[in-house]
């Protein structure tokens, strides 16, 4: 994630163009599992790099998190949230500083371990992250532009980034069928980050997006009767920019220049009215146009983007 730009509500849909690269898939969507009636357990990581991480810092990450432990506490039930974060208010008025857990490459893994522990069907968990992300050589010959996308723990520069390799080994691959998994990343290079089987692009004049192979399939994933290869649960994912985009750490004018992930920033305005409560039955479509619409109209680049597992009818609304 990079430090620039204001962001506005979000304006009109729009719908830019990705640069597409893959297969191109066509085939009926599957159906997500339906009835989310097992557990909501949800890890947050956020990091400011703060405390003497070598990395440029990010003021928006910490507020992030809080924001995302309101919204899946308050509107969505979820009672289970470990947060992860490096710049906890001190002075008593911050609930999350009751939990504090570095975000270190070490805590985040057991976090996701914590995450995916005896995950079963009907199931809905939440993987977040705001912080930096970077690229860098494949050398397992699964990605199709050569390069493994990476989130950066807050000691990545003495014990290594997560490459997409290792957050699908360890967040993806354990989970069952029927377990509804989302994932949103805010982060630099995120496109890819979970090395899913397929990612939803626009190409130019489409009025829908379509649906492309993102990576070489992995060992978890399986054939389906199409003979394309996809993930056991329902796993989604949306990710603040393609795999060649920087993300952009920012201030919002209309919350008072409130620092923020551009990304995070616009999934929250995608999902409520202008009198701060929640749209009924908003789809994957709808947040996916409406914060593509909100980078253009804060003079932003990053093209959010929307991986999945197995085939997503975009019209389902969306649920956690």
């Amino acid at each position: 994630m990079m430090s620039n730009a204001n962001v506005s509500t979000p304006a009109s849909a729009h719908a830019d163009t990705d640069d597409h690269g893959g297969r191109r898939v066509t085939k009926r969507a599957d159906s997500l599992a339906t009835h989310l009636a097992g557990n909501k357990k949800a890890v947050l990581v956020g990091i400011t790099y703060q405390g003497g991480a070598p990395y440029p810092p990010l003021m928006g990450a910490g507020n992030d998190v809080r924001n995302m432990n309101t919204l899946l506490g308050n509107y969505f039930g979820f009672g289970a949230i470990e947060v992860l974060v490096d710049d906890y208010v001190q002075d008593g008025s911050d609930a999350l500083q009751r939990c504090p857990v570095w975000p270190t490459r070490q805590n985040i893994l057991a976090a996701i371990d914590w995450l995916v522990q005896g995950a079963k069907a009907g199931d809905s968990l939440v993987f977040f992250y705001s912080g930096h992300g970077g690229r860098v050589q494949d050398f397992s010959q699964d990605e199709l532009d050569g390069f493994d996308e990476a989130i950066v723990p807050w000691d990545a520069w003495q014990n290594g980034f997560l490459v997409d390799d290792d957050l699908h080994r360890a967040l993806i691959a354990p989970l069952p069928k029927g377990v509804r998994l989302t994932v949103l990343i805010d982060a630099c290079h995120s496109g890819t980050v979970l090395d899913l089987p397929f990612v939803y692009q626009f190409r130019s004049g489409a009025a829908q997006p379509e649906l492309f192979t993102s990576t070489r399939p992995s060992t978890d994933q399986h054939p389906d009767d199409d003979g394309d290869y996809e993930n056991k649960a329902d796993v989604i994912a949306l990710t603040s920019c393609r795999d060649d985009q920087t993300s952009a750490d920012t201030r919002v004018e209309s919350l008072g220049g409130t620092a923020s992930g551009a990304m995070t920033y616009a999934l929250l305005q995608s999902m409520f009215d202008g009198n701060g409560q929640r749209k009924a039955n908003v789809t994957y479509w709808d947040l996916l146009v409406q914060m593509r619409a909100a980078m253009k109209k804060g003079g932003l680049d990053q093209v959010p983007q929307l991986a999945v597992g197995r085939v997503l009818d975009l019209n389902t609304p969306f649920a956690l």
